[in-house]
């Protein structure tokens, strides 16, 4: 694992494990095979719209890999502006 990689679940293979790293938008899971320590990615995840996302986490997923939730935190800014011509 690298800094900033958060495990999600154990593959049921039984010799994998998913991980995603903070910080990446789309966020970016990998599969891990513990044996050889190879990492590879599994799927990008992001909302369709990307518009003021800073953050996606937490993801989640079960072990086979087919279904999966994320979280993400979304900032937009609204502003008013007076007086233009």
């Amino acid at each position: 694992m690298d800094p900033g990689d958060i495990p999600v679940n154990f593959g049921n293979d039984g010799h994998s494990i998913y991980l995603y790293h903070t910080g990446d938008i789309p966020a970016k899971v990998y599969k891990v095979d513990l044996p050889s320590g190879k990492k590879s990615v599994w799927k990008e995840i992001a909302p369709l719209d990307p518009t003021g996302i800073s953050t996606i986490a937490p993801v989640l997923m079960t072990p086979d890999g087919k279904s999966y939730v994320y979280g993400f935190h979304r900032t937009v800014g609204v502003y008013l502006v007076e007086g233009l011509k």
